[in-house]
């Protein structure tokens, strides 16, 4: 659609569901964040901002300001990995001071958990992040080459926790290649 034609369906009000779950372009996004303050559009432009290095820290630091007390977009972000870490201190400081700061910041703690669970190769600290007994940390220890096979045994029998069936689905397959390899 042309940016005239956007532009005029969004000034008439009509559509705006439809407006808001498009990827774009960026100018009619940022007027739907920012005049509408239409959720789907705050959520696209916030990881934009968050996880493209092309994205300034500044920039990101103004949206996430204009922003702060949409809980979903923080929700959202702190799942997510920053392109920088100043940007992951520009969220950190929004948590601060939101309602929700303990579960954000947990969920927060959750994402970096993950991540070390998907690049650590040291036994002891794959150990450690097995006891957190975080869903979101299993997946990502049952898709980490270097987990030993014991361990994705353990995560190949998991039930009953969220996300169960991808992390048994991911462990499963990681024997099969571990079999494969023997």
């Amino acid at each position: 659609m042309r940016d005239d034609l956007l532009l005029a369906t969004y000034e008439s009000g009509l559509c705006l569901d439809e407006l808001g779950h498009r990827q774009g372009p960026r100018w009619l996004l940022e007027k739907l964040a920012n005049e509408a303050r239409y959720p789907e559009a705050i959520i696209t432009l916030a990881i934009q901002l968050y996880t493209d290095a092309r994205e300034s820290a500044e920039d990101f630091r103004v949206f996430v300001e204009r922003h702060s007390d949409h809980f979903w977009m923080l929700d959202t972000l702190v799942r997510r990995n920053p392109s920088c870490a100043e940007k992951e201190s520009i969220l950190e400081r929004a948590i601060a001071v939101h309602p929700e700061a303990n579960r954000l910041r947990y969920q927060l703690q959750v994402n970096r958990w993950s991540q070390k669970a998907a690049e650590t190769e040291d036994l002891q600290e794959m150990q450690h992040l097995y006891a957190t007994g975080e869903p979101a940390v299993w997946l990502a220890l049952a898709g980490n080459q270097a987990s030993p096979r014991d361990l994705i045994e353990q995560l190949a029998a998991v039930k009953d926790v969220r996300l169960a069936r991808r992390i048994r689905n991911r462990a499963n397959e990681a024997l099969k290649t571990i079999s494969s390899n023997n």
